[in-house]
């Protein structure tokens, strides 16, 4: 289930499905931390960077932008992982309105809050 929320989010940013979604959501303050899945917070960064560099948000961009952050480790390519993962949230409904994306991104955010309550109470 939270991978799916998670890619509904990202399918939310790239197919910039309400107006004014990529802007909107990015200002929200999208934030790796809340994201589990390893391969959903390399593509949060690549956004953010994106983002930050005034270029444009959809797959297109977003596939060339982890392929040059890869040139700059041991891979030449992105990897088949993350090119399928990016195929399966393109393949995902995206959210229709802002308020929906909020309410669950507010999701992962009490499920962070309740991990980290949990983790405290351990120690």
């Amino acid at each position: 289930m939270r991978d799916n929320i998670e890619r509904t989010i990202l399918a939310s940013i790239l197919e910039g499905s309400f107006y004014g979604a990529d802007e909107r959501i990015i200002n929200f303050n999208l934030d790796e931390k809340l994201f589990k899945n390893k391969i959903h917070k390399f593509i949060v960064r690549a956004i953010r960077r994106l983002h930050e560099q005034d270029k444009p948000i959809d797959s297109n961009v977003l596939y060339y932008e982890l392929q040059k952050a890869y040139r700059k480790t041991k891979y030449i390519i992105v990897p088949p992982k993350i090119e399928q993962e990016i195929l399966e949230i393109m393949a995902t409904n995206a959210f229709t309105t802002y308020s929906a994306f909020v309410r669950y991104y507010k999701i992962l955010e009490e499920e962070q809050e309740e991990e980290l309550k949990k983790e405290l109470a351990r120690i």
